[in-house]
Parts: C-alpha cells; sequence; structure tokens
C-alpha cells in the first residue's frame, strides 16, 4: 500500500512538473505571438532605383533621408513613400567607402565615411551646409582638434540633440561635436575602460541628449553623459560572443538596451546604468547576417536580417524572436524607427517599407 502512495504522489509531480513546462511553453508562443501581432509592414516601394541603399536616418515620423552606395541623398515621408530628387554629396573627393549615419529631430543628417570625411546636410532641401576633412589619428592635440572631427576610423554616428552628434570609433575613441559648426569637435578616451586603447567602440545608440551607451569589443558596454564622458558606467555583458562572433549591434531606450551579435544571432538585453548581470540572453534563428536592430516601444524590439525578414520579440522576457518577411524587400541593409508607432527598413535595390506599430 505505502509504494502504491509512494507511486501516486510520484505521478502527481510528474504530472504537475509536466504541465508546468506545457505552460511555460504556451506562454512563450503566446508572448512571440503577440510581439509579432504589433508589427505590420506596407509593400516595398523603390526611391531609389539607381544604386543600392547603405543606410538609412530619420528626423521625424514624416521624414527620413537614404544613402546609397556611391555617396546620394534621397529625402522622402514614409506615410506617403513620397521623395524627393537624388542629390549627390560630395565628400572629400575620396572613394566613399562604407557610411556612418545619422539625423537629428532638428532635421540635420551627418554622413561620415571610413576615410574620415564629414558632412552635415539640412533633410529637408537636401543642402548641405557643413563639412569637414577628418585628419590621421592624433595629428591633433586633446581635448579639441580644432576642426577636425574623429580619426578615419569611425565604427557609428549618433545626433540624440538638434546640435549634439556624437561617434565611436577604434582605439576606445569617441568624439562629440556640434553638426552645424563641426569645428569645435571634442576628441577623448573614456577612464572607465581598463586598457582604453586597446580595445574598439564598435556601436553606439543615444536615446537621449545626456545618455548613450557603446558597445565595446570583448562582450563589455558603456554607459556615459556626452557633455563629461569620462565619467562612464562599464558593463560586462557575459560569455555572449561564440562560435567566432561578438555582439556589435545596439537598440537603447533610457532604461535598457538590447545588444545583438550580427552573425551569431545572440541577444543580450540589459540596463544601461546598472553593472548587474545581463536580464535576458537568447538566440535569434536566423541564418543570414542580422544588419540593424531598434526597440521603438516598451517590450519590443525589432532587428532585420539579409534575408528581407523582420525579426521581432519582446527583450525583457524569454519568448522567441518571430521572423516575418518584409513584403517586396530582399536583402535589408539598415532599419531606423523615428518613433514608437513606426519604423522604416531599406534594401540594396533602393526599395523602402514602412512598419506600423499597434499599441498592445
Amino acid at each position: 500500500m505505502d509504494e502504491h502512495r509512494a507511486l501516486d504522489r510520484v505521478t502527481r509531480w510528474l504530472l504537475i512538473a509536466a504541465g508546468c513546462v506545457a505552460a511555460g511553453a504556451v506562454a512563450v508562443a503566446v508572448a512571440s505571438a503577440q510581439s509579432s501581432s504589433r508589427v505590420s509592414w506596407s509593400k516595398a516601394v523603390a526611391i531609389d532605383g539607381r544604386a543600392f541603399i547603405t543606410a538609412v536616418a530619420c528626423s521625424s515620423a514624416r521624414q527620413c533621408t537614404a544613402i546609397d552606395a556611391v555617396g546620394n541623398a534621397v529625402t522622402f515621408d514614409p506615410a506617403t513613400m513620397h521623395a524627393g530628387p537624388r542629390r549627390s554629396l560630395h565628400i572629400g573627393g575620396t572613394y566613399p567607402g562604407e557610411y556612418r549615419f545619422a539625423c537629428s529631430a532638428a532635421g540635420q543628417c551627418v554622413l561620415i565615411n571610413t576615410n574620415g570625411h564629414e558632412t552635415t546636410l539640412l533633410a529637408a532641401p537636401v543642402r548641405v551646409i557643413a563639412s569637414a576633412r577628418v585628419a590621421t589619428p592624433h595629428q591633433c592635440g586633446e581635448p579639441t582638434c580644432g576642426g577636425t572631427i574623429v580619426h578615419p576610423a569611425v565604427t557609428a554616428v549618433a545626433c540624440p540633440g538638434p546640435h549634439l552628434c556624437v561617434t565611436t570609433a577604434t582605439w576606445g575613441s569617441s568624439a562629440v561635436f556640434d553638426p552645424v559648426d563641426p569645428g569645435g569637435t571634442a576628441l577623448w578616451w573614456t577612464y572607465a575602460i581598463p586598457d582604453q586603447y586597446s580595445v574598439d567602440l564598435i556601436a553606439l545608440s543615444c536615446p537621449r541628449a545626456h545618455q548613450c551607451t557603446a558597445l565595446l569589443t570583448w562582450d563589455q558596454a558603456v554607459t556615459f553623459d556626452p557633455a563629461t564622458p569620462t565619467h562612464a558606467t562599464l558593463i560586462s555583458l557575459g560569455q555572449a560572443s561564440y562560435s567566432g562572433s561578438y555582439l556589435d549591434t545596439l537598440a537603447c531606450s533610457t532604461s535598457q538596451c538590447t545588444a545583438l551579435g550580427s552573425q551569431n544571432g545572440v541577444a543580450v538585453t540589459f540596463d544601461p546604468h546598472s553593472q548587474a548581470p545581463p536580464a535576458t540572453t537568447r538566440t535569434i534563428p536566423t541564418t543570414a547576417q542580422i544588419t540593424s536592430v531598434a526597440c521603438p516601444a516598451a517590450g519590443l524590439c525589432v532587428a532585420v536580417d539579409g534575408l528581407g525578414r523582420a525579426l521581432v520579440a519582446d527583450p525583457r522576457t524569454d519568448s522567441t524572436w518571430t521572423a516575418t518577411p518584409i513584403p517586396g524587400i530582399r536583402t535589408v541593409t539598415d532599419m531606423a524607427c523615428p518613433t514608437a508607432t513606426r519604423c522604416v527598413a531599406v534594401d540594396r535595390r533602393g526599395h523602402a517599407a514602412v512598419a506600423t506599430i499597434h499599441t498592445p
């Protein structure tokens, strides 16, 4: 009799455990479905038919600017997909290389290439209002470099204020400048990073003027105020970089960041103000390179990949990233989310598609 009671207890516990596992699986599936259903994409429209688009940035919900592979700018309204004339940007007379591109809410857009040339333009008329040539590393003194912006190996740029742009670069360095008057650029190295000259800052997100977070090589991040960049918080993201890759793509709100490995699909969500361990670490189910990520609303991140898909999840949970093809898009090269309800993705064929984010 006792043996039967013991077996009954074991059976009941096994049934309870199985029920918990099933409930957890259902909860994850529901969370994934809810996140995916919050995002709907329009069909892609050609905005630049002569060269593939490498970058896009938005000043508002009604104004985005795309840059193509040969240094041309196209400004368009993502609500109507009406595009202005294609304008050529002359930045130093050298091969443009890979661009880093960002726009401020005031409509000022900054274009920097890996050769070290910078151009600031007004997005609406696409009229160049400032331009500077970047010097070689350490050619000027600290903390300012006169007319120099930053050394050539620029990795990212963000413009969180109408007169504030921030760049990251190799050798643990960054620069802060006014896009309208780049002559007063400040170049700095943060003392929060041990052996700062041996690491690279490889991605950047600035959700507001006094808060930026940059990714470092070797699974680290640093959060700083561009006004006082030497006072920074160094954050360890754990052993996220495996399979020969590392975290190199970043999106932040004021209280949460999500970092991705573009090659291995690792996603790490963390508090940019805390040195506590990351909240969640997941792997995004994609065989293609992840080209961009944004987290436009609470509990929602959107990544895009080289297969023309949007991958959606709530980064605060362990829910699976759900993949959805973007209509008419093949290889997504970049994405921007100017508001909590709108994102824009561009591809190599010169097309753009708009995502509408629905309130839960």
